[in-house]
């Protein structure tokens, strides 16, 4: 049903012809594009048409304030509500990858927020002033739920780019001190998390969140599990093939111990955030299982660790999200694939390393997919791989992550075949049972499925397109003045594209979910 409804749109809104819309409507169908490519699967597809929005938005200078003096405070907050969803999926889609960002942090410095408010179908409605992107570090004092949680969302978002661009330019190699060092980058980058952290955590806790308003909840949890998972990629690195193996001098053994530690910490936290993510209405976006992906590579090694049962139930929690996500986008199979490849490897290394067998452990502190030198990984979240049989009854054996727990008979009612190994029980304690004291961690975690079968779900887009973002029905069908756009081809088909934007504004979006 999802995917018809993303086809659907997605064939509404393609134009036979070859030319541009160069227009702030234009832009909104390539958003709308966007997410229907990432519902269908469609990766590669849909990186390009970020692309090209992004290329529209700096060609028509749209990034760029202030605005002409005679433009209607709306029509102002529509085009930065555009920008700023684009610079979101330009965040989100170069993840995992050495794809370069198309927008740069200091081109937007002037940009102000789009308004946080329900947007008003009276063209002269007044619009509140939003602080800038320069400003959102020292922006505070009253203001309502919404503003705080658009705030805390665009700041992680901003720093999840430094962490793209800290990886990207050879992390630990291309630090400009030891990760150790104060003066490093790394310890610059977990600095403004902390910072962040405390900020958030003064002006909104998950208890005050309003569960009536879906967009501030969604931004909520998908900020908390992208700072998560912004920790997990800078120190997974350092994660030791097995508890107590050195794999560093002296002097780095107590700043890599503890950073393992806080990794794995990460990793956990996500797990137990997602039943209370769930309870509050989180919607799952595709983004998630970047990030809960993210969290099983550094489980998988913590499955080897003390008190390794309690993380195994840890990895088959957030594994059972995962393949719950899959109804949402069928992107969501490449970390299936990637994750279920990691697990063999992982066993089949550890397997050597205590039989002697292997003699290094080909840990890198530079790229963390390097340490298996037979492993070839897409681990990007847009990936342009081919999709391979995941669900191969030939990877079924004691080795493989479907081998946990409950997981052999969800793979079953998947692929519609017995699962041919299944774990001993008495390898699965309950989670609480043996948890690692020094995490200090209450366990959330249940055996049950997130998206129950008999659970009614919105029948519009929204629920479909969740992987980014929705723009608001009346900024959708707003209409714009020509002061607002260039010159539009004729060709291109003006009426085609109202035509599409009525119908997603009469289905029910509802602004900005992810």
């Amino acid at each position: 049903m999802m995917q018809q409804r993303a086809e659907h749109y997605l064939e509404l809104s393609e134009s036979p012809s070859p030319s541009v819309d160069f227009s702030i409507e234009g832009i909104q169908v390539y958003i709308m594009q966007i997410l229907c490519l990432v519902c269908l699967g469609r990766g590669a597809r849909a990186w390009m048409k970020v692309g090209a929005a992004i290329r529209i938005v700096q060609g028509l200078e749209l990034h760029m304030e202030p605005f002409k003096s005679h433009e209607l405070p709306t029509q102002q907050d529509l085009v930065r509500l555009c920008v700023h969803t684009l610079y979101t999926m330009d965040r989100f889609s170069v993840c995992g990858s050495n794809r370069p960002m198309m927008f740069s942090d200091e081109t937007l410095r002037a940009l102000r927020l789009p308004s946080s408010d329900e947007i008003s179908d009276e063209p002269n409605a007044i619009i509140r002033p939003t602080p800038k992107f320069s400003e959102l570090w020292i922006s505070g004092g009253r203001q309502s739920q919404r503003q705080a949680v658009l705030h805390m969302f665009t700041n992680i978002v901003v720093l999840l780019g430094k962490c793209n661009q800290y990886l990207q330019t050879g992390g630990v190699q291309g630090d400009s001190h030891f990760p150790w060092h104060p003066m490093s980058n790394l310890s610059g980058l977990v600095s403004e998390l902390g910072k962040w952290k405390d900020k958030v955590e003064a002006e909104i806790r998950p208890h005050d969140l309003d569960i009536s308003q879906t967009t501030s909840v969604n931004r909520f949890y998908l900020s908390w599990f992208i700072y998560h998972a912004i920790f997990v990629r800078l120190y997974r690195q350092f994660l030791p093939l097995i508890s107590g193996s050195r794999i560093s001098d002296d002097l780095s053994d107590p700043w890599q111990q503890e950073t393992s530690r806080k990794c794995v910490e990460h990793a956990v936290k996500m797990s137990e955030m997602c039943d209370q993510a769930h309870a509050h209405g989180y919607s799952w976006p595709y983004f998630t299982s970047f990030c809960l992906g993210t969290a099983c590579t550094v489980l998988i090694h913590s499955a080897y660790y003390e008190y390794a049962a309690a993380y195994k139930a840890h990895l088959e929690n957030i594994v059972e999200k995962i393949l719950d996500m899959r109804r949402c986008s069928h992107l969501v199979d490449y970390q299936c694939e990637m994750l279920r490849k990691m697990h063999s490897l992982h066993a089949s290394m550890v397997r050597n390393y205590r039989s002697g067998t292997l003699v290094t452990t080909n840990l890198h502190l530079t790229q963390f997919y390097k340490r298996y030198p037979e492993g070839e990984f897409d681990q990007a979240h847009i990936p342009f791989s081919t999709l391979g049989n995941w669900m191969d009854p030939g990877l079924d054996g004691p080795d493989d992550l479907f081998a946990i727990g409950a997981l052999p008979q969800r793979l079953s009612s998947l692929r519609g075949t017995s699962y041919t190994y299944f774990e001993l029980p008495d390898d699965q304690p309950q989670l609480s049972r043996q948890m690692d004291p020094s995490l200090n961690f209450q366990s959330t975690t249940t055996s049950a499925s997130f998206l129950d079968e008999g659970q009614i779900y919105s029948p519009s887009l929204m629920s479909a397109l969740d992987g980014y973002f929705e723009f608001e029905a009346a900024s959708a069908s707003q209409g714009v003045p020509e002061s607002m756009q260039t010159e539009s081809d004729a060709d291109i088909g003006q009426n085609l594209i109202n035509s599409v934007l009525q119908q997603v504004s009469e289905d029910a979006y509802r602004g900005l979910e992810f």
